[in-house]
């Protein structure tokens, strides 16, 4: 298996930590987490649509934050990951708490993964899974005589929860909002996975 280098497995980490927290209530560190979206992006040739978010305030990303992802009423982009699946079984597609959410918190416990008893939401949440893979990226870190566990861990989750719905969840952002924020982050984070499903393909391929 390739081992990626300590810096690389960092980069991922925090790239997934800025995205859990672009896609959790924004609060008033809202203008840090632009500039650090705005650094990733860079990193991997990608502009943000924004250039300086000071104008932007709080309650205005708070408001559509709750337009997108809470409600009331039907949202535009629910950030599900059972919601948006069209890989499973019929019944499955648009519901909340289906097997993918069940097989999703499966793999948290093997893994010492719990979601937060604060946390007033559904398991398969985008913030959740993202905050798991920043987690996984820290394990592989923290305890590199199981690299390979972990690792496997990662691209397992990658593969088979965040592939089968982050391109659409992440294109229906872009569609549905005017924020430059949101479209940023909803940018990076389908370019980013997609980067990722290659680096685990050749992975693969090298294993084979």
């Amino acid at each position: 298996m390739i081992q990626e280098s300590q810096e690389e497995i960092r980069g991922r980490s925090l790239t997934y930590y800025v995205l859990s927290k672009c896609f959790s209530k924004p609060d008033e560190h809202f203008q840090q987490l632009a500039t650090a979206l705005g650094e990733i992006m860079r990193t991997l040739q990608l502009e943000p649509d924004f250039q300086n978010l000071q104008n932007e305030e709080q309650l205005k990303l708070e408001l559509e934050y709750n337009r997108l992802f809470v409600g009331p009423g039907r949202l535009p982009c629910p950030p599900y990951e059972s919601v948006h699946r069209k890989d499973t079984a019929e019944l499955e597609v648009g519901m909340v708490m289906g097997p993918s959410t069940r097989d999703a918190l499966r793999r948290y416990a093997e893994a010492g993964f719990s979601v937060n008893p604060n946390f007033r939401d559904i398991p398969d949440h985008l913030q959740v899974e993202l905050q798991f893979m920043y987690i996984l990226c820290e394990k592989e870190l923290e305890m590199a005589g199981e690299a390979e566990l972990w690792q496997r861990r990662y691209d397992d989750f990658v593969k088979l929860h965040l592939t089968p719905w982050i391109p659409s969840f992440a294109d229906c952002v872009e569609r549905k909002t005017e924020s430059p924020f949101y479209k940023s982050a909803a940018r990076l984070l389908r370019e980013f996975i997609a980067k990722e499903i290659e680096q685990i393909e050749v992975r693969a391929d090298f294993a084979r």
